[in-house]
């Protein structure tokens, strides 16, 4: 009787000293895990749940962009001092300023110009005056700003009375699509990148050697192309991609024509089928965001573009808003990642 019940005992000792060990054991997985997660206290998180989809940096001030308007962060303090709603836009797809001083958005109805150097009017510009629909990109070259819709491009110019449209682009006078997703200008050269368009998508580029066209026939991988970035040295890297499928396309030319010399899929290194925004910093790195997978951080500077991409990989558990991360600009000593859920600040050291 005695032994069975010191049996018992035992088997009851053994079974809660399993139980204090499992519990210790996963405690110090949990711990190596969080261990491993790098820099998630040192991010912050603004804006928590609303979607970012344009972002720009004055020198000064942050323009963030938002489903219900446009929000102004100090740099420095990152607090909010300004607003500016009833722009009539789903979320803002563009932000950039001119040489006037005029900050350009693009919004659901047009294009808004909110003049800061004088007393703060807005110009607005919209169908037929511009190419009917949403504004999906502005892009000033220095002397014309560019915008584009999926309906054609149009550039305009300041004239001594003030802002006018210039010209439009579509299909017919130089443009493989009349969609236009993206506007990209490297200085020498324009870039219209084209989304939605299954049948005609792709990228139409003016330089002093004329016009060019890049589609998937030639290498790109995917029709609906997302973002440009450009390298330098005649390079342009391609973003593109539609839910579950896409990839990367480096643009180079050779010989006055330009040419798809590589291209980088999942299985490459990218962090997932679908790229959702480049940026190159003036460091040299190169930040490739996703749909769906979070972000790679690569050193262009030192190790260009590998046949393997490897660099530093970031998502919601590293301290993200979230995986989606739609636009991204440098500020100072951070940068600023807009996502689908949230606007992610994140310390310069995480790729010193």
């Amino acid at each position: 009787m005695r032994r069975r019940r010191f049996l018992t005992y035992s088997l009851y000792f053994l079974f809660v000293l399993f139980i204090l060990m499992a519990f210790i054991i996963s405690r110090k997985i949990v711990e190596k895990q969080d261990e491993n997660v790098p820099w998630k206290e040192d991010f912050t998180i603004l804006r928590s749940g609303e979607e970012i989809s344009a972002l720009y940096y004055d020198g000064e001030n942050v323009w963030v962009g938002c489903n219900d308007g446009v929000y102004v962060y100090n740099a420095d303090t990152r607090e909010e001092i300004k607003y500016y709603g009833g722009l009539n836009l789903i979320y803002s797809a563009g932000i950039t300023k001119s040489s006037d001083g005029t900050v350009w958005i693009g919004q659901e109805d047009g294009l808004t110009g909110i003049q800061e150097n004088g007393d703060g009017d807005r110009l607005e510009f919209s169908y037929p005056d511009i190419p009917k629909g949403r504004v999906n990109t502005v892009e000033w070259d220095g002397e014309r700003l560019w915008i584009g819709t999926y309906h054609g491009a149009a550039s305009l110019i300041r004239s001594p009375s003030g802002w006018k449209v210039e010209s439009i682009y579509n299909s017919s006078n130089g443009l493989c699509s009349d969609s236009v997703n993206v506007i990209k200008s490297t200085g020498h050269s324009l870039w219209f990148a084209s989304y939605l368009d299954h049948k005609n998508g792709g990228i139409s580029i003016w330089d002093n050697d004329g016009t060019h066209f890049i589609t998937v026939a030639d290498g790109l991988p995917h029709a609906y192309v997302t973002s440009l970035q450009y390298l330098g040295d005649e390079k342009m890297l391609v973003g593109t991609g539609y839910m579950d499928d896409g990839g990367l396309a480096l643009v180079q030319k050779i010989n006055g024509e330009y040419k798809i010399t590589a291209t980088f899929f999942s299985e490459n290194g990218v962090p997932g089928e679908k790229v959702r925004q480049l940026f190159l910093d003036e460091d040299g790195y190169l930040w490739i965001t996703t749909e769906y997978d979070g972000v790679l951080i690569l050193n262009y500077a030192e190790d260009g573009l590998q046949s393997e991409l490897q660099g530093l990989y970031l998502k919601e558990e590293n301290g993200l808003s979230d995986n989606e991360i739609k636009c991204l600009i440098k500020v100072k000593d951070s940068y600023w990642l807009g996502g689908k859920y949230g606007l992610t600040i994140v310390p310069q050291n995480i790729v010193e």
